[in-house]
């Protein structure tokens, strides 16, 4: 099995009667203004009110029978620290080559600016261990403005 490909993304879509699929909004970079109470000295843990879509391609050469394995998805902020992490089992169809994987994430845990980046593991049931195959680093860029009370604005991605 291979993994080939993953994207980070807000949204992706699979038509139902072609099959295609379309990434929307591809992310590499956040910007976010976040007001914190003056007597904040550092940010811990905020997190970043967004939608976001990991979409990955796996394929096999033999595609007899069903094939079962362990997804993981792990989150590591500029200092190397992992900060979230979540499993899933994903599963070749009889007969399929290739399958898509759609992960959707709720929030964005950051500590300050920096490069963040999820790493893609699997394995199966032959593997004693997870086996990273990808990394997608992304920019998050926190401007700070120090106020009475902490709140988020609206973030700003690029592509």
């Amino acid at each position: 099995m291979q993994h080939i490909w993953s994207i980070l993304s807000k949204k992706s879509i699979i038509d139902s009667t072609s099959n295609i699929l379309s990434i929307l909004e591809v992310v590499d970079e956040f910007k976010v203004d976040i007001a914190l109470p003056k007597n904040l000295n550092e940010t811990k843990n905020i997190a970043i009110p967004i939608e976001l879509e990991l979409t990955s391609l796996w394929y096999r050469d033999d595609p007899v029978g069903e094939y079962p394995f362990d997804f993981r998805v792990e989150l590591y902020d500029p200092s190397g620290k992992k900060t979230n992490s979540f499993e899933n089992v994903l599963v070749f169809p009889k007969d399929k080559k290739r399958l898509r994987s759609q992960s959707k994430m709720q929030g964005l845990p950051v500590n300050d600016s920096g490069v963040y980046k999820f790493t893609i593991g699997f394995k199966d049931e032959k593997m004693k261990n997870f086996q990273n195959v990808a990394e997608l680093p992304f920019d998050v860029i926190l401007n700070k403005k120090f106020g009475d009370k902490m709140q988020l604005s609206k973030h700003k991605q690029s592509s």
